[in-house]
């Protein structure tokens, strides 16, 4: 779920730091799952796990190819 609101942050997506901090400001206002959904996340879909073992895959393989550069 933060890997999804971070990597729109990043990308620049006009409004996404908006929705972000609106979502945090509604504090416990409702419940996480629809404040999240709300704000452009649904975790009843793949998307936002694909994302995250996508984004886990990218930083491990980073490490794998440091390794490798250092012969261990």
């Amino acid at each position: 779920m933060a890997q999804d609101f971070a990597q729109r942050i990043l990308d620049k997506e006009p409004g996404a730091l908006a929705v972000y901090l609106k979502m945090l400001g509604a504090g416990g206002s409702a419940y996480p799952y629809d404040l999240v959904k709300a704000a452009g996340v649904d975790l009843a879909s793949p998307k936002p796990y694909q994302a995250l073992v996508a984004r886990m895959n990218g930083i491990m393989d980073q490490i794998e190819a440091s390794q490798a550069k250092r012969g261990k």
